[in-house]
């Protein structure tokens, strides 16, 4: 079965950012039913209750705060490995594609600002690039980064504060500003 750090909890965060077991799959490069077993698998073995509600969210329903501290470990894996990966995504309808870097994750379900925060919040995302400052909360671990694009639009780039200094993440902020100038 699955590794429950390495590919476990990378497919419990896709699914609740994507809310498509098909998206993940795609993403993973596995099938659809290996995406299953594997969600179902480190949903029992960590006694999270992990599953798709009536919203059309997937989301664990107990031992949360197991479930932070593998996240918190999983997302150090991620920014620490050498390329890093960013886990990222583009609010906008044509988002950025940034040659070397994975391509932006879509955002399955509710587009509400408290979600979008909360993904980066629980650490499911590592960057969100945003068309409004307002969409994040005034007292939360998060910062806001604006960069112009070439149609003189702003944009801004959300992420976690103590991930500022993130050699991965700093690539990509410095991949963003450079795509925004071209």
């Amino acid at each position: 079965m699955a590794d429950l750090l390495l590919e476990g909890i990378p497919v419990l965060d896709l699914l609740e950012i994507t809310c498509s077991t098909t998206a993940v799959a795609q993403r993973i490069k596995r099938d659809q039913s290996s995406v299953s077993r594997i969600y179902r698998h480190v949903s029992q073995v960590l006694h999270l209750g992990f599953q798709k509600r009536g919203n059309g969210l997937y989301q664990a329903q107990s031992n949360q705060p197991l479930l932070a501290s593998l996240r918190l470990a999983s997302q150090q894996l991620r920014l620490g490995q050498t390329p890093g990966s960013p886990r990222w995504l583009d609010t906008l309808s044509e988002p950025m594609d940034l040659a070397g870097l994975p391509a932006p994750i879509p955002l399955g379900g509710c587009r509400r600002p408290e979600r979008l925060t909360g993904l980066l919040q629980d650490r499911l995302l590592d960057l969100a690039v945003l068309n409004a400052p307002a969409d994040v909360p005034a007292a939360s671990p998060l910062v806001c980064l604006p960069f112009i694009t070439p149609t003189e639009q702003p944009r801004y780039a959300v992420l976690r504060q103590d991930l500022l200094e993130a050699p991965a993440l700093q690539e990509l902020l410095g991949l963003l500003q450079a795509g925004a100038r071209a």
